[in-house]
This record gives C-alpha cells, sequence and structure tokens, in this order.
C-alpha cells in the first residue's frame, strides 16, 4: 500500500514533510526525494544501512552524504560533522546552501534521510529561510540544537546519486 500527502502550496522540503505528519503519525520515517535517483548503475543499499543505524544508534536524524567539489556546495545542504567525517560520523549541525567560504565541509545531502517524530516538532517552529521555504536542513539544526541526536551516513564506494532535476545529472543518469 502506498499513501501520500498532497502538498497544495510548493513551500519548501520542509513543509512538503510536515505535510507527511497525518499519515506517519508518532512514527520513525524514511524521505526518499524523487528528483534524486541511487542505485542506477550499482545497486544502493544506503537506505537499508541509514535505518539500521537508526535503530542500532537511537538516534533522531540520519542523513545520508555524498562528496561534492568544494564549489558546488552552495547548492546543498551541507554537513557539520563532529569530529572526523568517516564512513558514519556525528552530526553537529547543517547549513543550508552555504557559501564556499561558510561551508564547513564538502558533504552534500544525498536526498535520503530517516527521522523520529520530533522532526514535525521542530518544522511547526522553523521560520521560512533561504527562497521564502521551510528548510528542512533549517529543521534538522532546530532538532540537533535541543540536544536530539543525528549521524550522517556516506555514500558507498561506487553508489552515485544522480538529481534529475538537473539536466547534467539527468542526461548522464539515461545517457
Amino acid at each position: 500500500e502506498y499513501f501520500y500527502p498532497r502538498q497544495s502550496r510548493q513551500l519548501g522540503l520542509g513543509h512538503a514533510v510536515l505535510c507527511a505528519r497525518p499519515i506517519v503519525g508518532s512514527q520513525p520515517f524514511v524521505v526518499a526525494l524523487g528528483d534524486s535517483i541511487l542505485g542506477l548503475h550499482t545497486p544502493s543499499k544506503i537506505v537499508e544501512r541509514m535505518i539500521e543505524e537508526f535503530e542500532r544508534r537511537d538516534v533522531d536524524v540520519v542523513v545520508a552524504f555524498e562528496e561534492v567539489p568544494d564549489k558546488e556546495v552552495v547548492h546543498y545542504g551541507i554537513a557539520h560533522p563532529r569530529g572526523p567525517a568517516g564512513e558514519i560520523f556525528e552530526l553537529e549541525d547543517m547549513i543550508e546552501k552555504p557559501s564556499v567560504d561558510e561551508a564547513p565541509s564538502n558533504l552534500a545531502v544525498a536526498a535520503r534521510y530517516v527521522f523520529s517524530p520530533a522532526i514535525f516538532e521542530a518544522l511547526d517552529h522553523t521560520s521560512p529561510g533561504k527562497a521564502e521555504e521551510i528548510q528542512l536542513t533549517d529543521a534538522i539544526q532546530r532538532v540537533l540544537s535541543a540536544g536530539g541526536k543525528g549521524i550522517g551516513l556516506r555514500l558507498e564506494k561506487g553508489e552515485r546519486r544522480f538529481d534529475i532535476g538537473n539536466f547534467r545529472s539527468f542526461f548522464q543518469a539515461f545517457a
């Protein structure tokens, strides 16, 4: 069975996630952005790994990340790891579309998330940010700053994200 909410107005990714609250209720859930494909040429187990770590570590937020060239950090939510960023790392913070100079790393969100219902409370109190949208990254910051725990997982070697909302990446995915 599939259930999906309808976002009647485009007020940002955070708002879209908030629209799922009546369906999700008080259960943990996965967000997989439809404009990004993982596992196209190489099978991806990132969501499976994320769920395992979410349950094992009893955290509020798990986010998939991929390394991007420094000049591209301006297009993504970027991780601020607490300490060295190995394959799995603790999140200190996240920053939405920072300048190259502001970016604490080059680890960009890879369009997959696992959340506890704590994200809904954070989204309720998140004001519109960049582009006057309710940014999911800002709500994640709110969860972390309130004492919630978050971790990041890097895509494994060979896993690749194709952003099909971007023509160049769309072409690479299907060429």
